[in-house]
């Protein structure tokens, strides 16, 4: 599956169209050996938790976010995360879920059990890293599209 997975080699990365997380606050540089990354579509699934605690964050900037909000979003992140893993349903998802394009829904669709633990498991590989990240630095920045 070649979404709803978090980058961590820099080198995997093929094209422009990622979302990076940068440890603390920008550096004036992209692709960082420290980050992680995202296509844009799997990030998308994670945009309105983001935007919930995080109101300023836009798609297409850096977003410079501190640590409580990073921690506020990590428990979101984790409930989110429990949420997929129940999926039965389509009627199940989490009411956080969002698409950001059609064809994504659609994929989505074709395999609901099977991508919910797969978006589950990326949010827990995402809240594990924020955490991590969290324990050393005041900020994490997302450098968006």
């Amino acid at each position: 599956m070649h979404f709803l997975r978090v980058i961590e080699d820099k080198s995997a990365l093929q094209g422009t169209v990622f979302v990076e997380l940068l440890p603390g606050r920008y550096k004036g540089t992209f692709w960082n050996n420290d980050s992680i990354f995202f296509d844009e579509e799997t990030f998308g699934f994670f945009e309105a938790i983001i935007e919930h605690e995080a109101p300023d964050y836009d798609h297409y900037s850096f977003t410079e976010i501190s640590r409580p909000k990073w921690l506020r979003i990590v428990a979101r992140l984790r409930v989110f995360a429990a949420e997929l893993r129940a999926v039965e349903s389509w009627q199940s998802l989490p009411t956080d879920t969002r698409f950001l394009f059609s064809s994504t829904e659609a994929k989505f669709a074709e395999n609901l059990e099977a991508h919910a633990h797969a978006l589950a498991d990326a949010s827990a590989q995402l809240s594990a890293w924020l955490e991590q990240v969290l324990a050393k630095q005041d900020a994490v920045t997302v450098l968006g599209i």
